[in-house]
């Protein structure tokens, strides 16, 4: 926490550039569920509806995208990400 006339500390935290993705609905069928995992940690999980996209910064590497429609099996996409590139976009 740094307040206004407060000493602050020489801790530096650093920070990795993140890479951009884009999850999409393809409009087709109910609304359906994302999670996106690296290394097997969530980083992000939430709703898409028909002909949604949500945009995600993730980490550079290897990410798994897993999607699901009520009724359907899950559907997973392995994306590598790059950071400092276009948005990468994935559709479901």
């Amino acid at each position: 926490l740094v307040r206004l006339g407060e000493p602050t500390s020489t801790t530096v935290v650093p920070l990795a550039r993140g890479a951009k993705l884009r999850i999409r609905s393809d409009g087709k069928g109910a609304t359906g569920s994302y999670t996106v995992l690296c290394g097997g940690e969530v980083l992000a999980a939430g709703s898409a509806r028909p002909g949604a996209s949500i945009l995600v910064v993730v980490p550079e590497g290897i990410v798994t995208v897993r999607f699901l429609r009520a009724g359907e099996s899950a559907v997973e996409r392995e994306i590598r990400a790059s950071a400092g590139e276009e948005e990468t976009e994935v559709v479901f």
